[in-house]
């Protein structure tokens, strides 16, 4: 039995009984409320730990996804002075849900130039190993790219899973990526919205 694919395992359970297979219907239509608790649970730790190392200068706001479909962007960071105009956002995206980091133009009037923004890419370019995107919205984007945390679905249990059981693994490393983006583009932040 170890040697059968989990989707296999997964469906003769379902089928051994009506009462199983009540419980996989049950389980199906929960799943959205699941996500919502487990990665609740993850975002509330990492705000905490963020909180604590980043300090006050930081504003930081996260929500849960409330489905699975679409794009979500889940947890949002940023200097309290430039916070309405440029924010380091952790978000998921498409189905099956995958993990991204990025900046946002929150709005796209701002005292941030096209030479700031090119300036923050820059800046996220020496520490970012992904390829860096960007549109209309956002200054960058970048896939994360982890074997086991880049997808938060149930196609790929296993960073859920991780995110819920071992939440201190999951907080260290999405801690040290957006500690590690935000201390790169705080200069630049900095010089063009210095706080009063």
């Amino acid at each position: 039995m170890p040697n059968e694919p989990i989707e296999q395992i997964v469906i003769e359970q379902a089928l051994a009984s009506r009462s199983h297979l009540a419980v996989a219907c049950a389980v199906r239509q929960s799943f959205d409320t699941i996500l919502k608790t487990v990665v609740g649970k993850f975002l509330q730790q990492l705000t905490t730990e963020l909180t604590n190392s980043l300090g006050p200068t930081w504003k930081i706001t996260a929500k849960a996804p409330e489905t699975s479909q679409g794009e979500h962007l889940v947890f949002m960071i940023g200097k309290k002075n430039c916070f309405e105009y440029r924010r380091i956002v952790l978000g998921m995206y498409g189905s099956p849900s995958k993990a991204f980091m990025g900046i946002l133009r929150v709005q796209p009037v701002s005292p941030f130039s096209e030479k700031d923004d090119e300036d923050l890419r820059a800046n996220l370019a020496t520490v970012i190993t992904s390829s860096i995107k960007t549109d209309r919205e956002w200054v960058g984007w970048w896939d994360v790219k982890h074997n086991t945390y880049s997808s938060w679905n149930s196609k790929v249990p296993d960073a859920l899973c991780d995110m819920y059981y071992d939440t201190f693994q999951v907080v260290g490393y999405f801690k040290e990526a957006i500690q590690r983006c935000a201390r790169t583009v705080e200069p630049i932040m900095d010089r063009c919205y210095p706080l009063v």
